[in-house]
């Protein structure tokens, strides 16, 4: 079973080392992104899913509360 790891910086809404975070997670793939939130960050990490064949994915955000929706 693959397993993947994004983690989502939020633009830097949080002051977090993400390389450090990064070299002590164990799975598959790790990843660090601005913005998965947005189509691009969507389509990215779509893509990752994809390519790596992951069985198993988990996504990390770090931003405050916001108004942000889905479709």
């Amino acid at each position: 079973m693959k397993k993947g790891v994004f983690l989502c910086t939020c633009s830097g809404t949080i002051d977090l080392d993400f390389k450090k975070l990064k070299k002590g997670i164990t799975a598959d793939v790790v990843e660090i992104h601005n913005m998965l939130c947005h189509n691009d960050g969507l389509a990215s990490l779509q893509e990752s899913v994809k390519t790596n064949e992951l069985d198993q994915v988990l996504v990390t955000c770090t931003s405050k509360k916001t108004d942000i929706r889905f479709a």
